[in-house]
């Protein structure tokens, strides 16, 4: 009586100790790459009683769960455990589609305002932009405004740093495209058929401002989408076209006083070390701002020039006492 009862509680416990099934889960890389044969396979087992060896072959097992150098495809996967228990199942590793894009331009208008959007698929995402003649900067927006008429390099790289060089061509259209701007209000120089305006910080169309005029709640910058029907504008295979403005900041542009209409000219832009200011504005204050409006740079015009080699590559806006802010890059 005493001996069954020891086997009794010996089966027990054998049955607390050993009774998970064996299984496993699996983690997959695809190739980085199309046509390339360097995914990875991460096999995890559970239960059973290790150590285990593994296969996706079903004839060679090896003690790591790893696989390496393989080609997208379909694979039967074994996990075998010390007593000689087998879980198995399939995966599939998926092919790369190759990097495409669709393309959404935007022409300019009498001044430089063309817009290139990318709807960019394939490859492995994130993916990274630039655009001529900086192809060597890159940005993690898929959108380049802005930009005057001409053709344009894109290069478009995804995460594993695969990439595809495409042209865009920015038309060009005889359309008075600027905004008059009285510190956060805006109102379109020319009147047309429908309006959109833009956050051209998050490059997402405001709710609801689809009027000629707009005011902005927030710092930050700007523009406006206008589509017009007129004949004078369409041609014969458009019924109409869109046309978007400059961009506009609304910085602190208020706490430096009230804006006149003196325009603010600057050149080289894109600039390396300094700006050139007009001598109208010396002894005027100044101020640059990031693209998400903090203030990086300040002081007094007290010459036509401003030293910038401090700053780091990227857009900017300059704005100086008496005038509208200026959109500038520091290469």
């Amino acid at each position: 009586m005493k001996k069954s009862l020891l086997i009794a509680i010996a089966c027990l416990l054998q049955t607390i100790v050993f009774g998970q099934d064996l299984s496993f889960t699996t983690t997959i890389n695809p190739p980085n790459s199309v046509g390339d044969c360097n995914g990875t396979v991460y096999v995890q087992a559970t239960g059973g009683v290790s150590p285990y060896s593994f296969s996706i072959d079903g004839a060679s097992y090896q003690a790591s769960g790893q696989f390496d150098s393989l080609c997208p495809g379909y694979y039967d996967v074994y996990v075998r455990d010390s007593e000689n228990n087998l879980a198995t199942g399939s995966i599939t590793i998926d092919s790369l589609d190759p990097l495409d894009v669709i393309i959404t331009s935007i022409p300019s208008g009498t001044e430089a305002s063309g817009i290139i959007n990318l709807d960019v698929f394939g490859g492995i995402s994130p993916y990274i932009y630039s655009i001529s003649p900086y192809l060597n900067h890159f940005f993690e927006n898929s959108i380049f405004y802005d930009l005057s008429a001409g053709v344009y390099e894109v290069l478009i790289q995804d995460n594993a740093g695969s990439s595809i060089l495409i042209y865009v061509t920015i038309g060009s259209l005889d359309i008075d495209n600027t905004l008059t701007q009285d510190g956060d209000r805006f109102t379109t120089n020319i009147e047309a058929d429908a309006y959109q305006w833009y956050n051209v910080d998050t490059q997402e169309a405001i709710d609801g401002e689809t009027s000629r005029e707009f005011k902005s709640n927030e710092l930050g910058s700007f523009r406006v989408e206008m589509t017009f029907n007129n004949d004078n504008f369409t041609t014969t295979t458009n019924n109409s076209v869109t046309v978007s403005s400059p961009t506009y900041s609304v910085t602190f542009i208020l706490s430096i006083g009230e804006i006149t209409a003196n325009p603010l000219k600057i050149y080289p832009n894109p600039a390396d070390e300094y700006l050139n200011v007009p001598d109208l504005f010396r002894n005027k204050k100044f101020a640059i701002y990031s693209i998400l409006g903090k203030k990086v740079l300040s002081g007094h015009l007290t010459n036509s020039r401003i030293a910038i080699e401090k700053l780091k590559t990227g857009l900017y806006f300059l704005e100086v006492e008496g005038s509208c802010a200026i959109k500038f890059m520091k290469r």
